[in-house]
């Protein structure tokens, strides 16, 4: 029952955030306590920033998830595309997604093949997790959000300290945001700034009406 309601909440979210996107993003733009042209680009700038990190994410698992499948088809294992599948979405996970899709892995490999082909496959998904994986993502997550690698990975290893997996998941692209909001609002500062100095300029704008 809880899944079944859970499913349908989640359906009548995502139908009413695609519908109705643009008033959503005007909305909160106006309920941000700055202008609300400013507010609505902060939010674009906000969705903009996960929508970049689960992109070079997801681009980065996909060698991992195809050097597990591929090993498993080549120890002649089944299910190797289930398997790559569940690693794929793993990887969403830092930490406990490896756990999860070694543990997955191990005991297909282990019923259908036996201890050594468990402990390859294993061996394989540790590597893939634990070494390149991190090293990609932090690149291309790094290149796609326009951050230094350095505040990519410390931003990520911050945020799975303090606040456990899903501060991991979600820490660079929180940073991303961070900066671009920032870099955001110094410029509407410097634009607001520059028409004030040529409103203060122009002696047709600042002279006072004749009212006789």
């Amino acid at each position: 029952f809880a899944l079944i309601m859970g499913s349908y909440i989640a359906f009548f979210l995502l139908y009413y955030l695609l519908s109705d996107w643009h008033n959503l993003c005007r909305w909160v733009g106006r309920h941000l306590g700055v202008a609300e042209k400013l507010g609505v680009e902060m939010v674009n700038d906000a969705t903009s920033a996960v929508r970049t990190y689960f992109y070079a994410l997801t681009l980065a698992n996909i060698p991992v998830a195809l050097a597990v499948g591929l090993t498993m088809a080549l120890l002649g294992l089944p299910l190797a595309i289930p398997v790559a599948i569940v690693t794929l979405i793993t990887c969403y996970i830092p930490y406990l997604g490896a756990i999860v899709s070694a543990s997955f892995a191990a005991l297909v490999a282990l019923g259908a093949g036996g201890v050594w082909d468990a402990v390859i496959v294993v061996a394989v998904i540790l590597v893939m997790q634990n070494f390149v994986d991190p090293i990609i993502t932090n690149y291309k997550a790094s290149d796609e959000l326009e951050m230094n690698p350095i505040v990519t990975l410390t931003s990520t290893i911050a945020g799975g300290i303090l606040f456990g997996a899903l501060g991991a998941t979600l820490a660079s692209p929180i940073a991303a945001v961070m900066i671009k909001i920032h870099e955001r609002i110094n410029g509407y500062a410097a634009d607001s700034e520059e028409q004030m100095s040529e409103i203060a300029s122009d002696p047709v704008r600042t002279a006072t009406p004749d009212r006789t």
